[in-house]
């Protein structure tokens, strides 16, 4: 997982398993802090959301455990931790955390996907509350073009919602590994890959409702648009590595609105690609997280194929 802090240029997590949890830099990838909160350095990094406030939110976990939520209200220089029953949250061992979403204006607000249900907090994560009537979960994004909508993905399909109540179907149904994105003109991308049908990057405009498969890759993981040029695309491709052969054909780019794709692999050692994400400050640059790599940072120049650094 790479998640850039809008708010605030050269700041950023990455996360991973096992102890890639929760990596933060303030200055551009030059350097690093570890982000603690007083539990296990183990256990994995799920989630990031940061607010305008400094309040930033990790969710952690791996193989169907949590670790805890651990929140900053100070743009990350001191964490806390809030862990199980006794804040509101789920036992270590009832289910792992996904995403979780600060309020970009109040940061004490957040909420986040657990155990196959959405739990808010209105105090800065030291108290949470299941919220029950919010049925429909599973990955999401926001729309950076209609503050408070957010897509969400799942195995019945993709989903708009605005106040996570009430659900208004996109299609795009059935089980596929994957993520989900918002581009800067409302259209939702969604990766499809290694299991079901309809695999591959596919996109759809809210306003018409259509679904266009931009490229059939059978293997596409995660997926990107510059958010100052969303005719400018990334994705990247991963086979979970559970088998004899664990593809993955690396990195693709269009930059042309998805009509024609360059793979960008110049120099990566690894082409199976579990996350990407462009710099919001400088949408020049892009991060990828490799499965068992590390992660990777390129220049992609406009009107360029991009090349790794």
């Amino acid at each position: 997982l790479v998640t850039f802090d809008p708010f605030r240029k050269g700041v950023a997590i990455v996360q991973g398993m096992d102890a890639s949890r929760g990596w933060i830099t303030d200055d551009g990838f030059r350097s690093w802090r570890y982000v603690s909160g007083g539990v296990t350095p183990w256990g994995g990094g799920k989630g990031a959301s940061f607010a305008r406030d400094g309040h930033v939110y990790v969710t952690t976990g791996q193989h169907g455990r949590n670790t805890g939520v651990l929140v900053s209200a100070d743009g990350g220089e001191t964490w806390t931790a809030s862990v199980g029953p006794a804040h509101g949250l789920p036992k270590q061992d009832e289910g792992e955390f996904n995403g979780v979403f600060a309020d970009p204006e109040d940061g004490r607000k957040a909420f986040l996907i657990a155990k196959k249900s959405l739990y808010r907090t209105t105090d800065g994560g030291k108290t949470w509350a299941v919220d029950p009537e919010a049925g429909m979960v599973g990955g999401f994004v926001t729309d950076p073009t209609h503050p408070g909508r957010f897509y969400v993905k799942n195995e019945k399909g993709v989903f708009a919602t605005e106040d996570w109540h009430t659900f208004r179907p996109l299609g795009l149904e059935g089980p596929a590994e994957g993520g989900i994105a918002c581009d800067a003109k409302g259209r939702v991308l969604v990766c499809r890959g290694r299991v079901g049908e309809k695999l591959g990057l596919w996109r759809c405009d809210p306003k018409d409702g259509a679904w266009t498969c931009l490229n059939p890759e059978r293997l596409a993981r995660a997926v990107a648009a510059d958010p100052t040029d969303p005719g400018r695309i990334i994705f990247v491709t991963a086979d979970n590595p559970f088998h004899d052969f664990a593809g993955g054909h690396g990195i693709f780019v269009s930059a042309d609105d998805g009509k024609t794709w360059k793979p960008a692999n110049d120099g990566l050692h690894l082409h199976r690609l579990t996350c990407v994400a462009f710099d919001p400050f400088d949408p020049e640059t892009l991060v990828a997280g490799t499965s068992g790599g590390g992660f990777v940072t390129a220049r992609w120049p406009k009107n360029k194929t991009a090349n790794r650094k």
